[in-house]
């Protein structure tokens, strides 16, 4: 799941200066499919496994503007403009991608490999972890 959405705002330091700048997403050169993360033009896998996205600098009706891809490592959302509903967002996010894996992973051959009080507390995690989510989900509806 990405992070980031189209029109974000975010912060990074420039490539070859390193100053901390911000810019705004405006497209990806990356995607998902079957759970790995792939590269839209050539469609193969991307190692290490994570999202690039286009971000424009600079406002788009100045000459001096241009576009540059990160990695999602690269980039971060600024402090100032992060609302609570952002982070909101974001939380529920993550947590929804995090229990996708644990489901993914509880209803695998390799759950089995493992000690069974072991998988019961995944299990019971997982259930937790659905209550949360649903329960994050409920306050954005309600926002």
């Amino acid at each position: 799941m990405r992070k980031f959405s189209l029109f974000d705002k975010v912060k990074f330091t420039e490539k070859e200066t390193g100053d901390e700048n911000v810019g705004c997403i405006i497209g990806f050169t990356t995607d998902e499919k079957d759970g790995c993360i792939i590269d839209i033009e050539r469609g193969v896998r991307l190692e290490p496994e994570e999202h690039a996205y286009i971000v424009l600098i600079g406002d788009i009706n100045q000459d001096n503007s241009y576009l540059e891809e990160f990695l999602e490592t690269e980039l971060c959302t600024p402090c100032c403009t992060s609302t609570f509903k952002d982070r909101l967002k974001l939380e529920q996010a993550e947590l929804e991608e995090k229990l996708t894996k644990l489901n993914d992973f509880n209803q695998s051959e390799k759950a089995n490999e493992i000690d069974p009080v072991q998988k019961s507390l995944l299990i019971i995690q997982a259930g937790a972890m659905y209550t949360y989510n649903e329960c994050l989900k409920e306050r954005l509806a309600r926002l």
